[in-house]
């Protein structure tokens, strides 16, 4: 199990910016956890989450 930051996200997909990455961790769908200051999301559900369409 890969754990991805925020921080993480922003290096691998370049063309998204903080905003992006923050509005994506705050949606109440987003499979993101947050122990102390630091959010994260497993690398498989994110790949799940992004199988399936998402509204904004």
């Amino acid at each position: 199990m890969k754990l991805l930051t925020k921080k993480d996200l922003l290096e691998q997909i370049p063309y998204w910016g903080k905003q992006t990455i923050d509005k994506l961790f705050s949606s109440p769908d987003f499979p993101s956890q947050k122990q102390g200051k630091t959010h994260f999301v497993e690398e498989e559900a994110l790949k799940e989450y992004f199988k399936v369409h998402h509204e904004n």
